[in-house]
C-alpha cells in the first residue's frame, strides 16, 4: 500500500498539534518575506544602475555638445588673417633636395660639435616636415 509523497505529507500536516501548524506557517511566512526582500532589493539595485547609466550617457553627451560650441567659438574668434593665411608651398622633390637635406643632418652644430640632442631635434623637424609635404 504506497502513498503518493504528497498524500502523506497532508497527513503528517494533519496529525501535527495546532502549536505545530502555527510554527510551520509562521516559519513559511518568515521565509516568503526574506525571499520578496531579496527580489525587492535586487530590482531596486537594477533600477539604481539603469539611471546611473542614463545619467552618465547624459553628462557625456552635454561634455561633448559644450565642447563642440567651444571649438566653434575658438574658430569664430581666431583672427582673419589665419584663416586666410595660404599654406606654404613644399619645394620641388628631386635628388638635390634630399641631398641635402641629408647633408644638413651631419652638419656639427655652431659651436663646431655635433651635439646629440640637438642632431634628434633636427632629424624629427625634417620628419615633420616631410609628413607635411
Amino acid at each position: 500500500d504506497q502513498k503518493a509523497p504528497f498524500l502523506e505529507s497532508l497527513e503528517e500536516e494533519q496529525n501535527l498539534t495546532v502549536e505545530e501548524q502555527k510554527q510551520r506557517e509562521e516559519a513559511a511566512v518568515k521565509i516568503q518575506a526574506v525571499q520578496r526582500g531579496k527580489a525587492a532589493r535586487k530590482a531596486t539595485a537594477e533600477e539604481k544602475k539603469q539611471k546611473e547609466e542614463a545619467a552618465m550617457k547624459i553628462q557625456a553627451v552635454q561634455r561633448g555638445k559644450a565642447a563642440r560650441a567651444a571649438m566653434a567659438e575658438s574658430r569664430k574668434e581666431q583672427p582673419a588673417s589665419k584663416k586666410a593665411m595660404p599654406k606654404p608651398k613644399a619645394p620641388p622633390k628631386d635628388k638635390t633636395t634630399a641631398g641635402a637635406r641629408t647633408e644638413q643632418k651631419k652638419k656639427p652644430s655652431k659651436s663646431g660639435k655635433t651635439d646629440p640632442e640637438e642632431q634628434q631635434r633636427e632629424e624629427a623637424a625634417l620628419k615633420i616636415q616631410a609628413v607635411q609635404r
